[in-house]
């Protein structure tokens, strides 16, 4: 999370006071990315994709600059599981978000490591253990029973709730007002 989105969470302003779709459960990360290529397909002709962040909100909350991304780029992230992976941080509870400059939407997904498989191998290999994901999807409310239909076919169980909600809850950082998420 970059600072202009952790100063819009602390306040609960927008994009924070709107829903969030998440899958409920540790998912596959096949059925993850079935569900990011879904999302991506509704969003790319609404939004103009702009920023990517490695996202440590979860993690230890730190605040991290954002750069800029195209859908073009992000889409080859998607191709497919492997890439899928590679394109991750690699680190626990840190997710990968992006978003557009007007904030309507902020997409975040997460894959789970395989720490105890870590030890003697090479970090390719240990990018490629992971079995599980996780995404979350915080859209203006507008937009949420279309992106909801358009998930269905992929078969996991989803959640809805308003985004800030979830982001205090699975914050990692220093509860203290200190606005910077660091520890």
């Amino acid at each position: 999370m970059d600072q202009r989105l952790h100063d819009l969470w602390r306040k609960g302003e927008y994009p924070f006071d709107q829903p969030m779709i998440y899958c409920r459960a540790d998912a596959t990360v096949a059925s993850v990315l079935a569900c990011m290529r879904e999302i991506v397909k509704y969003l790319k002709p609404r939004f103009e994709l702009k920023y990517i962040n490695h996202d440590w909100h979860m993690h230890h909350g730190t605040v991290r600059e954002s750069r800029e991304i195209s859908w073009e780029v992000y889409e080859r992230m998607l191709m497919d599981e492997d890439t899928f992976r590679r394109a991750q941080d690699g680190d626990d509870r840190v997710c990968l978000a992006a978003y557009p400059e007007n904030l309507g939407f902020l997409l975040r997904c997460y894959v789970s490591w395989t720490f105890s498989s870590k030890s003697g191998m090479t970090w390719d290999e240990y990018v490629l253990t992971a079995t599980q994901g996780w995404f979350g999807l915080t859209i203006n409310a507008k937009h949420e029973k279309e992106v909801l239909r358009l998930l269905e076919p992929v078969g996991i169980t989803l959640g809805r709730v308003i985004s800030k909600v979830w982001f205090d809850e699975f914050y990692g950082g220093n509860t203290q007002e200190s606005g910077d998420g660091a520890e």
